[in-house]
């Protein structure tokens, strides 16, 4: 666990500043770390389950993507929310529900998906 601690911090997802101007919401420490320590909980839970290291591997990659290239943000969250959804639902069919509560409190933190009028 510490490993995760060290690894994890403070990601500004869907934000351009630390105030939050382009109305985006922090994924603060906490939620990433429980976000970690689900994946890691998945990936052991259901290791026999289709899909699930692939999943947990996208999940990390749309992170580090949101970390290294923030003004992209908006378009790696919406990625980062399917890919967690697509968790969420494996986890269902697997009965792993604290699994899939965990996943989907942390889908309700990322910032909502701006609608564009066409």
């Amino acid at each position: 666990m510490i490993d995760v601690v060290d690894n994890v911090r403070d990601c500004q997802i869907g934000s351009r500043d630390a105030r939050g101007a382009a109305g985006g919401r922090n994924m603060d420490l906490f939620s990433m770390i429980v976000l970690e320590n689900t994946l890691e909980l998945a990936a052991e839970a259901m290791a026999s389950a289709d899909w699930v290291s692939e999943d947990v591997k996208v999940i990390r990659g749309y992170l580090n993507l949101l970390d290294t290239d923030p003004g992209n943000a908006p378009e790696y969250s919406e990625k980062l929310r399917v890919a967690i959804l697509d968790l969420i639902q494996i986890a269902n069919q697997n009965h792993q529900f604290l699994i899939s509560g965990r996943l989907d409190k942390i889908v309700r933190s990322l910032p909502p998906v701006e609608k564009h009028a066409s």
